[in-house]
């Protein structure tokens, strides 16, 4: 783990809480996705004159944002689905570059088309430390290597990414994480830093006896 900049730690005393849990960072069994996470699909026949919210996914877990509002009139590509908040989406086409995100509240009902998977939580994982964890550089080398197709529209398939293994801590330390995680990005630009150094290895995990 790249050693923190001494001056940031000096200068934000609250990041002492974020540097405990990267230095004493514990391994976790690896699970497949499959066993967390479930596919929602909420195909949607468009109305001519409604107006729909469409989203974009930002590159490395920086967020879901509009992309813009277009009457159903306009929309040419076939195939939409409504996504709500609090679901987890991926982009297949760029899920290799970190196009992960949850989506918010504003974009509650927003359509995507069928190049946007998207999932909800059994209630086993907190989707917060999902995106966390599948945003670190390790898992874009991962993903990389599932991906399929042409060279620049190479494509994850679901089912494959749902055979992913990630860092499996239990609920209750998943919630700790992402709670230490939010406190300390909401009062400190320089958590962002800290995060972006708390990158994952192999050496990280340990294996877990479920196939």
């Amino acid at each position: 783990l790249p050693i923190l900049e001494e001056n940031i730690i000096s200068d934000k005393e609250e990041l002492f809480a974020i540097r405990k849990i990267i230095n004493s960072k514990q391994k976790y069994p690896l699970e497949k996705l499959a066993r967390f996470i479930i596919p929602k699909s909420n195909k949607i026949v468009l109305d001519d004159n409604s107006l729909y919210k469409q989203v974009t996914i930002k590159l490395y877990g920086k967020g879901i944002q509009l992309r813009h509002k277009q009457y159903g009139k306009e929309i040419k590509t076939a195939g939409q689905y409504v996504v709500n908040s609090g679901d987890f989406i991926i982009s297949k086409i760029d899920a290799r570059n970190g196009a992960f995100g949850i989506v918010p509240e504003e974009l509650d009902n927003a359509i995507v088309t069928s190049s946007f998977p998207y999932f909800k939580s059994n209630g086993g994982i907190n989707l917060k430390y999902l995106l966390f964890v599948i945003t670190q550089p390790y898992f874009y080398e991962k993903i990389e290597n599932l991906v399929s197709g042409a060279t620049g529209r190479r494509s994850v398939e679901v089912s494959d990414f749902l055979e992913m293994k990630i860092p499996f801590p239990d609920i209750e330390k998943q919630n700790e994480i992402v709670s230490r995680i939010e406190k300390q990005k909401a009062i400190s630009e320089g958590a962002d830093k800290v995060l972006e150094n708390w990158e994952l290895s192999e050496s990280d995990f340990i294996k877990s006896n479920v196939k």
